[in-house]
């Protein structure tokens, strides 16, 4: 075997163990809102940005045309930023916090799951607690994320 081979076989352990971990993270840690199975919402309107928390149905729809990027980061300086596109976002090693316009914020933890959909507008800051690894899904811009949480998408 040559090294590439090698190469591309370790990849595709890393991105095996990153999903195993996200499975295993996001059942044992996922918000939970009487009894059942909650996301953060953050989103941008007419008056700022702002947080949601949403129960998701005990059956939900897969999402077509989804993208799932991984990506780690540590010692990031904070600024404010809007999310790149809509996107599931779950913290799969460390802890950070979001602030949002206004001062309130928010604490993520190993395995949360949050939507991020203020694209426009002041966006959020994020505060890292040491090196932290996102997966980000992206969905297609119609997405309705309030449809899709009550199994109606």
């Amino acid at each position: 075997m040559d090294r590439r081979e090698l190469l591309n076989l370790g990849s595709m352990a890393a991105v095996a163990g990153v999903a195993a971990s996200l499975t295993e993270s996001a059942s044992a840690a996922i918000l939970e809102l009487d009894g059942r199975a909650s996301l953060l919402h953050i989103y941008t309107d007419e008056s700022g940005t702002h947080a949601e928390e949403l129960k998701i149905a005990k059956q939900v729809d897969p999402i077509p045309g989804a993208q799932m990027i991984v990506r780690g980061e540590g010692g990031a300086t904070p600024a404010w930023h809007n999310t790149p596109a809509p996107q599931f976002a779950v913290a799969i090693t460390g802890e950070l916090e979001v602030e949002l316009e206004g001062g309130a914020r928010r604490r993520i933890r190993t395995g949360d799951l949050v939507f991020l959909e203020d694209t426009k507008g002041k966006g959020h800051v994020t505060y890292q607690n040491g090196h932290v690894t996102n997966v980000f899904i992206r969905v297609p811009p119609n997405f309705d994320i309030r449809a899709w949480a009550r199994g109606k998408a």
